[in-house]
């Protein structure tokens, strides 16, 4: 029975994404991004990283298949850009 209710317990699954235009904020991202589950959180970090593109974190709760999400992520296309999107490893 205690091992059910792990089960039922939200899970939240992270991912990391970059590669989106300059002026696009968390708002814009929330707008898009429910569309594909549930949102908790969406943050963009105010630095840039080491090739100087600006790179965020998304959770999402409730997300049956990870992968299968990641892939759907994948093809977003924002402006001229394509969203690179990565499933976090911690």
């Amino acid at each position: 029975m205690a091992r059910n209710k792990r089960e039922n317990k939200k899970k939240c699954e992270s991912f990391f994404f970059t590669n989106f235009p300059d002026g696009f904020g968390q708002k814009q991202f929330w707008c898009i991004l429910w569309r594909y589950g549930n949102v908790k959180e969406v943050f963009i970090n105010k630095k840039r990283d080491k090739w100087g593109k600006r790179f965020g974190f998304v959770r999402f709760l409730n997300i049956q298949n990870p992968k299968s999400l990641k892939g759907e992520l994948d093809k977003i296309h924002i402006g001229n850009k394509k969203l690179h999107v990565n499933i976090m490893k911690f």
